[in-house]
C-alpha cells in the first residue's frame, strides 16, 4: 500500500504562467487566479497518476504486511527519490506482547538511489528482521521523501501537459457541451508529451 503523507504547495506550473499562457492580459481580472490554481494542481495530480512520478517534493509511506524475504527488495514508487539518506527510515511493528514500532537502523539496509523507482535492501551482511514482526496487516513501515527539489528540474514537457491540461478545464468548464463540436488534438501531441517519463511500476 503507497500512503502520501504530505507535499509542498509549490506547484511546477505558476498561475502567472497559465495566464499568460491563456493569452491573459496583464489588466485581465484576477477573480479566477484561485480556480486556475485548482486546476494546475488537477493536472499535476493527473500528470503524476500517469506518470507514476512526484512532481512536487513529497513524503510517502510503502505499509506492507511483512518483508518477502530476509533479503527482499522492495521498490519506492514516485520518482525520483531524494537523494538524503536520512529521508528514508523503516519501522515495523514488534512480535511482542506490547507490539511496540521499532526502528530499523540505517546501517542495516541500502537505498537505491539509481533506479527509477528507487529501492531499499538489506545492507551487506545484514536481513530484514522477518521474524520479529508480529503477524498483523501493515506491520511494516517505510517512509520515503521524493520530488524534484526545484521546479526547475521537472521536464519541460510535462510543465506543458500541465498548462495544457489546466487550460482545457479552464476553458470548458461543463462535462458536456451542446451544440459545439470538439476535437481534442491527437494523441501524440498532448499525451504523448509525457511518455517518455512514464515509470512502469505495479504501484
Amino acid at each position: 500500500m503507497l500512503v502520501l503523507v504530505g507535499q509542498t504547495t509549490v506547484e511546477p506550473v505558476t498561475v502567472a504562467e497559465l495566464r499568460t499562457y491563456l493569452r491573459m492580459e496583464s489588466t485581465d481580472s484576477t477573480a479566477e487566479d484561485l480556480l486556475l490554481g485548482s486546476y494546475i494542481t488537477a493536472s499535476r495530480r493527473l500528470a503524476e497518476n500517469i506518470t507514476k512520478r512526484a512532481l512536487v517534493a513529497s513524503t510517502w509511506q510503502v505499509i506492507i504486511d511483512n518483508w518477502a524475504s530476509d533479503t527482499a527488495i522492495v521498490d519506492l514508487p514516485r520518482a525520483p527519490l531524494s537523494t538524503s539518506t536520512a529521508a528514508v527510515s523503516i519501522t515495523y511493528v514488534q512480535d511482542t506482547t506490547a507490539g511496540t514500532s521499532t526502528t530499523v537502523p540505517s546501517t542495516a539496509y541500502a537505498i537505491d538511489f539509481n533506479s527509477e523507482p528507487g529501492r531499499v535492501y538489506p545492507s551487506f551482511g545484514n536481513e530484514w528482521p522477518t521474524n520479529s514482526v508480529r503477524e498483523q496487516p501493515n506491520g511494516v513501515t517505510i517512509q520515503y521523501a521524493s520530488g524534484y527539489t526545484t521546479t526547475n528540474l521537472i521536464p519541460e514537457p510535462i510543465k506543458i501537459w500541465i498548462q495544457q491540461r489546466a487550460a482545457g478545464m479552464f476553458e470548458n468548464r461543463e462535462p458536456l457541451i451542446s451544440g459545439i463540436t470538439i476535437t481534442e488534438l491527437p494523441r501524440n501531441f498532448i499525451d504523448g508529451l509525457l511518455d517518455p517519463y512514464v515509470i512502469r511500476t505495479a504501484i
